[in-house]
């Protein structure tokens, strides 16, 4: 579904065509029913509203321009892990670390990477005061 409308002008005709078509998406799979989670800008998918009123905040509000996997709408999320991806994933990295190179030791006990540890707080640079700082503004 083309999702360009969610940025266009609330007073376009896109936007409003976009709104119902997303309404009749989000409907599909209510969190109850008669009600969708409102991803306009102030209920940012927090509140679970009658889908009229979800029109309404849409149209006045606007949709969050951010929201354009609808995961909380019943749209599949392919980042999503699911736990038979995470067992194999996880089986993996077993088999990755078991056929390493046993002549190097990590760096520290637990460390598998092989790499250095980061840099402590005492070697990082603090940044000037903001007394300082003020001076770049000017």
């Amino acid at each position: 579904m083309d999702r360009r409308w969610i940025s266009k002008p609330k007073s376009s005709e896109s936007y409003k065509k976009g709104v119902e078509e997303f309404l009749r998406f989000a409907s599909q799979n209510p969190p109850e029913v008669g009600k969708v989670i409102c991803p306009c800008i102030r209920c940012t998918n927090n509140e679970k509203l009658k889908i009229s009123t979800a029109r309404k905040h849409l149209l006045n509000h606007s949709f969050d321009c951010y929201y354009t996997r609808w995961i909380f709408h019943g749209e599949f999320d392919p980042t999503a892990c699911s736990a038979e991806g995470s067992i194999a994933l996880s089986e993996k990295n077993d088999e990755d670390v078991n056929q390493g190179d046993d002549s190097k030791s990590p760096e520290e006990p637990g460390d598998l990477t092989g790499q250095p540890k980061p840099a402590t707080n005492k070697d990082r640079v603090m940044p000037k005061p903001a007394e300082d700082l003020a001076n770049i503004f000017r």
